[in-house]
């Protein structure tokens, strides 16, 4: 007979049942061991805590407004896309002219939001009606301004929320 051919199993073979129970032991304390060193590692090389900031103070509707137009600029929207930027100036001056109106929660059409207008708007209400039907042909009848456009209409949105809010 060759030797080695028909060799008897020795106990070097892998045991199909798994790892033992005592294999599973030490390597769940090894990894929390390890956890736990990271954790002190962590700890001593923390930052130390930051001096307390004072809490920023809330802007007021016309003011938040007017940080989101410059937001829309500053982001690059009337070059990118004037089409999104026109409908981002515009639902500002919505939401800013549906926070003024006390009845026009919900969303309400450009008629429905325009009828709600006082006449006494600080005298901006047909350039607030004009700005606001031109949004709803960009919008609605899919005209397509350029670039320069969408800036001039953002820029005159924040002239009517300065103008709407001087005297309210």
């Amino acid at each position: 007979s060759t030797p080695g051919i028909h060799a008897p199993i020795t106990s070097d073979a892998i045991d199909p049942s798994g790892p033992s129970p005592r294999t599973v032991v030490v390597a769940a304390v090894l990894a929390l061991l390890g956890w736990l060193g990271m954790r002190r590692i962590r700890r001593r090389h923390a930052m130390p805590p930051a001096a307390e900031t004072p809490a920023a103070v809330p802007l007021d509707p016309r003011s938040a407004a007017l940080a989101e137009l410059d937001a829309i600029a500053r982001d690059g929207w009337p070059a990118r896309d004037p089409v999104r930027a026109i409908e981002l100036a515009a639902g500002v001056l919505r939401d800013y002219l549906g926070g003024m109106l006390p009845a026009a929660a919900g969303a309400l059409t450009t008629r429905e939001l325009v009828a709600l207008l006082p006449a006494s708007l600080n005298g901006t209400a047909d350039a607030v009606r004009r700005a606001l039907g031109d949004a709803d042909l960009v919008k609605f009848a899919r005209v397509r301004p350029d670039a320069a456009s969408a800036g001039s209409f953002v820029d005159e949105v924040r002239r009517l929320l300065v103008a709407t809010g001087a005297g309210t």
